[in-house]
Formats: structure tokens, sequence, C-alpha cells
């Protein structure tokens, strides 16, 4: 064998390694292996592996900078595309609200980048009457281009990642200039420009990294994305639409006038001519479906999203051991949507009264019917102009702070490994509502305002920001040493942050273009004051069409109503005093991974949180909350090719800063109880086939949660409740599958072709119960509509040996969501009734994906993929799932589910460049 081809099995062996359990091998052709390689010194970059916090790795994943390229995630809903068991939760309104894990999602599923937490989803309580209101309950999206890492954890995990970990985790790991500085040279230079069909984005990214002789290095990232909302299948979006609206017509009958601003010649000359009486009817009316509005409608809302991101990362290098640098990050997103769900037409409705005026200027008797919702009797939206809701979102992340890392190399001092840093990391999330009804039917303005030109028209604004800011002091130690025959490996954290929470509800008014009626109109050439003549003539205009009304126009005033209450005296939705929540917490955690021996590893983790917070809003629920959690694992290895494994561990989550806040309901009377945080424990076992082969791991686990923070009252003595708001008062227990694996097939057999792989991952949750608390009344009992059916992913894939191209096929299998996820009960003071989270449910479906890669010079790389290959009209979940009771910004009345169809076949192509 010579030299070169030695080193290139080596390079895949190594690749091996990364992804699966080392595998011990006694052939003698892997000892001559060994022993060719001996002179020959390769060097690769540590990457992070599912056993790096926790020994037995069961319910992680680990994407890394690489895996993120090849698999070509290009936003938030690429990057668990072939990871059953996690699934992106929508927020209804173009963005996102983080992940959904084991039954929990949102605010239950912990969001850390660098140990720093990401804002949560703050749910703003809805007006009673409309649900045309701005409240985002979004989560910041990473962008993942300044990612070096992603591990993601299924199960409690609190011990790693504190609050929030009550279900599981998704961490990210920022870039260093080492990840894009190439082995050997002092610069790196790193780009990607990135097309996908499916929403019309592009992605620009450009990455440069500098080390100098003297120490100084840095890293510099800068990242665009433009793109549209996700296109359904076609088939989901032929043909036509159809509906009814009001229109204004004419009729013949007594009521016509003649308007004196429109008179020249005078009254007997102008009625020759008069205007007819006004009146509407209802038509009915096909459109494309690109234009149709409405509850039926078959197209996803049009949405415009953008993303700009840059990120510098100076530091300087003492020596090999003593580094001390900075981060700075900004990312700034927008989701600008229109909700085409609300008909930008006046729907005939039985019970809707039309107010007609007499005499209007102009040719179009539109202008003189409008519907009575108004909030001035003069007012009303004008049937004349076409209504259009839009949602803007606008996420802000801002990040700052210095670090001290020291490294010792030789490990022969107290520590291997100190990291203390400060971060100063801030995030706004602001979202503005607007209804428009100010431009002519068809057609939608969204930047037109009501004016005296436009008697009857409307426009509604309204506004939230949410800022969360957390100032954060981390430190990390690790350490590794070898104690009466055992190897331990310790980490060790300690952190303090600093954090408010300031929600701010403004830019909440209407706009009205109000009209006063027409007034009958005297000669004005009769003398003053009028005698009983003149009265008698005028009051023979009775509207018939011989004798018409001579009206002048009415008065158009433009008038603006606020709808925020500053003075902290209002307990609804017009509050706008800003609501405002303070507090610090500190934490330390302790990790011991242990191997104890050849055949066993254990590990043990601990970790203790403390939080206080405190408002001067009134009736905020704030405090002070202690929580202990821990995991304990256990690797059995009998043999070199299999392991055996157990992890028991504890998650919890405390309340909320919305939860905190509270339940209004218009009066000054606030449930204030103590809230507990809420606890989960998560058992699992698994065994591990390992060795040349790659390996193969399936795991059957139990999560269990308790006090689960829901809505409801308290039932006394006299089974009266007492207030309403926020309870500990659900507990839920699932159990299920997961199968991760990967397989070399020239390890399997060596006549196969060296770089031929599968991968296999399969994951099934299934609810055991879910129930309330006895105590606990009008609450409903956990609806898991956050569970994903079902679902295994199979993929077959090539790599040459030598890395110049390769091509993978992916087959994605869900089964239905099943019913009995969506049902429960709603537990009332005696009894209780049946609720039902969704009225539809999806069927099983299946869809098969094929990518490829070729390294065109060694440093040019072509990607491109092409998804949903067989062109298959499915739906998943995910996206029906916001029509459930418990979406973040539920999808209310619909119609057809088209709109919820997932992309038919659909292509992207990514160009690399690494210098």
């Amino acid at each position: 064998m010579n030299q070169k081809t030695v080193f290139r099995l080596n390079i895949i062996c190594l690749s091996l390694l990364s992804t699966a359990v080392q595998a011990e091998t006694t052939t003698q052709s892997t000892e001559t292996l060994s022993q060719n390689l001996e002179n020959i010194k390769v060097t690769t970059k540590k990457q992070k592996h599912r056993r790096e916090n926790e020994v037995t790795g069961l319910g992680k994943l680990v994407k890394t900078a690489e895996s993120i390229s090849k698999e070509q995630v290009l936003g938030i809903r690429d990057l668990t595309r072939y990871d059953p068991g996690i699934t992106v939760v929508e927020q209804g309104r173009g963005a996102s609200s983080g992940y959904s894990v084991r039954g929990m999602d949102r605010n239950r599923v912990a969001l850390v980048v660098d140990g720093l937490p990401q804002a949560q989803s703050y749910i703003v309580q809805a007006p009673m009457s409309t649900n045309k209101f701005a409240g985002s309950g979004a989560i910041n999206e990473i962008e993942y281009e300044n990612v070096k890492s992603i591990e993601i954890s299924k199960g409690s995990n609190s011990s790693e990642y504190g609050s929030g970990a009550l279900a599981g985790s998704v961490a990210f790991q920022t870039k260093q200039a080492a990840d894009i500085i190439p082995e050997g040279k002092s610069w790196g230079l790193q780009t990607k420009n990135a097309y996908a069909s499916k929403n019309s984005s592009l992605t620009h990214s450009i990455a440069f990294a500098g080390r100098s002789d003297n120490g100084l290095e840095g890293l510099l990232i800068f990242t665009d994305r433009q793109g549209h909302e996700i296109k359904g299948h076609k088939d989901a979006a032929r043909g036509v639409q159809s509906y009814s609206r009001y229109q204004a017509t004419t009729e013949n009958s007594n009521g016509y006038f003649v308007m004196a601003d429109e008179c020249v010649g005078g009254y007997d000359v102008c009625k020759m001519n008069p205007k007819p009486p006004v009146k509407e009817e209802i038509v009915r009316e096909t459109v494309s479906v690109q234009d149709y509005t409405g509850p039926n409608r078959f197209l996803a809302d049009p949405l415009n999203y953008g993303s700009h991101s840059w990120l510098f990362r100076p530091g300087y290098h003492f020596n090999n051991r003593h580094y001390i640098g900075a981060t700075v990050e900004h990312t700034e997103q927008k989701f600008d949507m229109r909700d085409m769900s609300i008909p930008s037409y006046l729907v005939p409705d039985s019970k809707k009264i039309l107010r007609k005026r007499t005499g209007y200027l102009g040719t179009n008797p539109a202008a003189a019917l409008s519907d009575t919702e108004g909030l001035d009797p003069n007012g009303g939206y004008g049937i004349r102009y076409a209504t259009g809701v839009f949602h803007d979102e606008r996420h802000t992340k801002v990040r700052f702070g210095p670090e001290y890392i020291y490294e010792n190399p030789d490990k022969n001092t107290l520590f291997d490994y100190v990291r203390l840093s400060y971060d100063r990391q801030n995030i706004r999330l602001k979202s503005h509502m607007q209804l428009v009804h100010c431009s002519e039917w068809p057609y939608v303005d969204k930047n037109c305002r009501p004016s005296t030109d436009k008697p009857l028209s409307a426009y509604k604004s309204d506004s939230h920001s949410y800022v969360e800011t957390h100032n954060v002091f981390q430190a990390a130690f690790k350490k590794t040493f070898e104690l009466a025959g055992s190897k331990h490996k310790i980490n060790g954290n300690i952190g303090y942050d600093h954090f408010k929470s300031d929600l701010q509800h403004d830019d909440y008014y209407y706009l009205q273009a109000l009209l006063i009626d027409p007034k009958e109109k005297f000669n004005p050439d009769l003398p003053r004051p009028l005698s009983k003549a003149d009265i008698l003539i005028s009051n023979k205009r009775n509207g018939r069409k011989d004798f018409p009304y001579y009206l002048t126009s009415g008065k158009t005033i433009v008038s603006r109503s606020d709808q925020c209450n500053y003075r902290g005296n209002s307990e609804n939705y017009s509050d706008c005093s800003g609501r405002v929540i303070k507090g610090s917490s500190h934490y330390f955690a302790l990790q011991d991974n242990m191997r104890l021996g050849k055949h066993l590893d254990l590990g043990i983790g601990v970790r203790y949180d403390y939080r206080k917070t405190h408002s001067t809003v009134n009736g905020t629920n704030t405090g002070q909350h202690k929580k202990w959690s821990w995991n304990v694992g256990v690797v059995v290895k009998p043999t070199n090719w299999l392991d055996l494994s157990y992890r028991i561990s504890t998650g919890f989550r405390l309340p909320s800063f919305s939860e905190m806040y509270g339940w209004r309901y218009g009066h000054p009377s606030v449930l204030k109880t103590e809230l507990k945080p809420e606890q989960s424990r998560n058992r699992e076992a698994g065994i591990t086939l390992k060795g040349s082969f790659g390996h193969l791991e399936a795991s059957y686990f139990n999560n269990d949660y308790r006090d689960l923070i829901t809505f409801g009252c308290q039932i006394g003595k006299n089974k009266i409740c007492g207030d309403y708001g926020y309870l500990n008062g659900q507990n839920a227990r699932l159990g299920g599958v997961n199968v991760l694996g990967k397989i070399y097939w020239n390890g399997v057999w060596d006549k196969l072709p060296d770089g031929l792989y599968t991968t296999v991952a399969y994951n099934k949750v299934k609810v055991k119960n879910a129930s309330v608390k006895h105590n606990i009344a009008l609450s409903t009992s956990p609806l898991f509509d956050a569970l994903q059916p079902s679902r295994y992913v199979i993929g077959i894939g090539y790599d040459q040996p030598d890395g110049q191209w390769g091509v993978n096929l992916m087959q994605t299998y869900s089964q239905a969501k099943s019913n009995n996820e969506l049902l429960g009960s709603k537990q009332l003071a005696e009894t209780s009734i049946a609720q039902q989270a969704a009225k539809k449910r999806t069927r099983s479906w299946k869809t098969t994906d094929v990518s490829a890669y070729y390294n065109i010079k060694k440093f040019l790389t072509l990607r491109a993929g092409v998804y949903n290959l067989f062109n298959y009209r499915y739906t998943t979940w995910e996206s029906v799932r916001q029509t459930a009771s418990d979406a973040v910004n539920q999808h209310r009345n619909v119609g057809v589910y088209n709109r919820y169809a997932a992309p038919g076949r659909n292509y992207t192509v990514t160009l690399e460049m690494k210098f």
C-alpha cells in the first residue's frame, strides 16, 4: 500500500471518529496500517461531539459548520430537516418561536448562545374583541454563518443549561478566527452565495480572519439574507377562487339629489340630471388565487424577509497559554407579512347594518355606504375602500463583551482550561400591526392614510416592543486527571446574570376620516330671514326625480383616537404604562465524566440556580426561586462493539416574564400566586453497536413533567373559583423510542466502495398520561399539539475518498398526526367538558431529497440539492399547527388548508470559496 493511499484512508478514519464512538480493531491489516502511518503527522481541529458534556450522549445531536454547509442549512426550518423529534415552532406571522422537543416547546426548550440565554417568547394577552392586534411571541433567530457548532439535546438537561431546559435545549457556539484560518496559514477567507427556490431566498456571506506573528488576530463575518414566504405545492394553488361582497349600486326610488358643490347654473338647471339614491347589493366575483383574500385563501400570506448580521472577534495571544479577546455582534431581521385571510372587501352578513348617506360627490355611489363598526357615528369603513392588515416584525440583537482564556496543553497546572467572560446582550423584538382602509377597491396600499379627500377611510396602528437585556459574567474551567486507575474529566461553570425584561405598548391609535352628513341647501340669493314661501319651496325638494334634494357636501374631519392609557390605572389591553421586570440570577455547575477502567464510564453532574426578580407594576408575581438539577449517566462496555447506556436527568423552567406579569381582565384584582418552577425528569436507556462499520444506537425514554404552568383558577372549599390567572396546574408523562445511526458499508464488507454510507434516524413519542390537578378549574389538560408525528429518515450517500465530490439521497416518512394527542378536557368546578386542540389533522406523507457537492477547485465548492424530488403533495403538522388553540398567533376561521401545503419540487444551489 503506497503512502498516499494510506494517508487517504486515515482521513476517512478521522472523519468516522468525529461522528461515532472509537472502535478498537485487532486485525493484522490494521496493525500494518498503523505501522505505515507512524511517520505521518495529521493535524485536525477539535470538533464538538455528542459525549463531550455527558458520557452517554443519549438524546443528543451535534452539528458543525461543515455539516451545516453540507446539509445546505439556509434557515431555521432547514436545521432540523433530517432530525426527527425536534421541530420549529411557527410564530404564525412569518417568524418562529423556538423549538419543540418531546411534547414541550417555546420557553420549555432552552436556547443559548455561548451560555447566553436568548429572548423569551413573550405572548401578549389579546384584546377580547378582535384578533387584529400586535403581539409577537417570537424568539430571535440565530445567524448560522456565525456558528461553529450546535448541540441539540432531547430530554431534561437543566444541569447543563439551567432554566428552560425542561424538555431539552439547543446550544450554539460562535466561530473564532481559528475556524476560518486554514492550518499552516496566517489568514483565511470564506464566502458563501446561495439561492433557494422554495422561498426565493438569497444568501451572501463573507468571513475573513487573520493572525499576526506578534499574537494579534481577528475575525469578521458579514451575512445578508433576503427572501419571501415559503411557496406551497403548485397543485394546492390551481384554479380560481370566488367570494361574495357588498357592492354599491343605485335604485329608482325617492332619494334623488343634486350636490350644490358640483352644480353649475343653479338648482333649476342641475335638477334635470339628478343622482339616484344608493343601495347595497351582494355580488359574486371570481379572481386568481394570488388576488383572493379571505379565510379560504389557497396560498400562504405574502412575506418579505431580510436579515443583516455582522460578527467581529478581535483577540491577542500573549503566548500559547494566555489569550484575551472580545465579541461584538449585531443582527437585524425583518418579517413583513400581509394577512390575506382578512377579506379586503365588506363581507355580506345578515347581522351587519350598512349606513346609507343621502348625497355624495363624484360618480362612485360607494362613497355613500359604510359599515357600522366605526368608533364615531360619523365614521365607519367606507365600502369604496379596500382593507389590508399588515404585521411587521423587527428583531435586533446586539452583543458585546470581553473574554480571557487560559489553556495549558501540558495539563500540569491546577486547571487545564479557564475561560472568564462578560457579555452584554440586548434583544429587541418589535411587532407592529397596521390596518389600512384608505385605498380605492380593489387595491390595497400599505402606506395610505385617511385624509379629508377620502371620507369614511380609516387606519389602525398597534405596536408592542419587547426588550430583554442580559449582563452575564461567566467562568468556566476544565481539568482532566487520573486517580486510582480511573480517569476524570471535570467541567465547572459559575455564572451571574443581571437582567431586565421590558414590554412597551405604543402606537395604539385609530385614524378616521369622519363625514358629517350633507345638509339641505337653501338658495343663497334669497333674503334673510327666509319667508314662509321660501321655506315652502325648499320643502318641495322631496327627493323625487323631478324635485331632487339640493345638498351641500358633508364636511370631512380626520379624527385621531389614541387608545393607549399611560396612567398605569388600566388593567386591560389599553394599558401602555410599560411592563418592566428586573432581577438577577446566579448559578454554579459541576460535571465529572469518569472512565472507570476499560468497560465502564460514569458521569455525574449537578447545578444550583438562584433567581430574584422585582417589579413596580401592580400585581406582578415576582420573588425568589431556588432550584437544584442533576444528571447521572452510565455506559457499560462489555465488548469493543457494544455499549449499554443509561441516563437520568432533571429539568426545570422558572416562570416566564409574561407569566409573572399575569393575566389581566379589566379590573385591579389580579391573581397573585407563588408560582413554582416547572419540573421534569428524563430516564433513558440505550444500546449502541459500534465498530469500523460506524454506529447504530437505539434508546427508550420516559419524560415526566410536573407543575406545568397553565391558566385557570383555584377552587375553594365552597367549590367557587377565585381570581383567574396562571397556576401550577398540569402534569404529564410521555414515553418513546429514538434511533440514530450511520453505517459505513466498506467497514461491513470491504468489497463495497470506500465512502459509501447510510444514515438512519427515527423518533416516536407516545402520551402516557396528562392531567389537571384536582383543585384547579377552567384549565385544560395538556394538549400535545407540540408533539411531532412519528417520523423516520433514511439516507444513502457516497463521499469520494479524497473529498472531490459526493452525493446523498434522503427519504423521509412521517406518520399522520394522532387525534388522541389533540384531545383533552377542560376542568370545571364539578365536571369537565371535552376539548380539541385543532380541527384539522395531517395525513402521513413521504418525500425524497437528493443533494451533491463537487470541489471544482481546491478553494471552490459547488453544492446543489433537489428537495421533494418526486413533487409529492403533502402538508406537515408543524404548518397546520398554526391553527391549534395553543398556537402563538392562532390562525382562526380557516376555511381550507391549502395554504399550509409544503413546497413541491424545489432547488437549492450554493457556491462556496475558501482561501
